[in-house]
């Protein structure tokens, strides 16, 4: 189990402690791998959300808690596009949170103007469900080709 946002950048991850704090996580806890046997090094991770419908496919040796919290900030880092864009629009109150958050996030920019002209990030379109609750290996679609991975989000 960690505590992270999907917003800020991987360093930041923490674990919970039995005092019911949390600690930075270790290099040790980085470094374990996050989904036990996976002997394929063919990946894809796909979303329970609306928008996000197309699955993020990488290749992985060893799929880590740091590499895999890497790969999930630089996609959720960059614009969305066009597709997505689209399928947001189709969710009339995810748009509406997508645009709040992104108005929050550009706030706290150097230069907020020019950060929302760059338009919305994939983020952005989480809302406030950003905190990454975890993940799980899907064996339905998962085959001698590849895993497929869910990850999960919420508040």
């Amino acid at each position: 189990m960690v505590h992270y946002d999907i917003s800020k950048d991987p360093s930041t991850v923490c674990v919970p402690t039995s005092y019911g704090r949390s600690t930075p996580i270790s290099d040790e806890q980085k470094h374990s791998l996050v989904v036990e046997g996976a002997l394929h090094d063919r990946l894809q991770i796909v979303f329970d959300h609306p928008v996000f419908t197309k699955p993020m496919g990488f290749f992985w040796k060893s799929l880590t808690v740091e590499s895999l919290l890497e790969k999930l900030f630089l996609y959720f880092d960059e614009r969305v596009g066009s597709r997505e864009g689209s399928n947001l629009k189709e969710y009339m109150q995810l748009f509406r949170e997508a645009v709040d958050t992104q108005v929050e996030r550009c706030e706290t920019a150097s230069d907020p103007r020019a950060e929302w002209n760059l338009g919305m990030k994939r983020v952005d379109i989480l809302g406030k469900e950003r905190k990454f609750h975890g993940i799980y290996l899907d064996s339905d679609t998962s085959n001698r080709d590849f895993h497929t991975l869910h990850v999960v989000f919420g508040e």
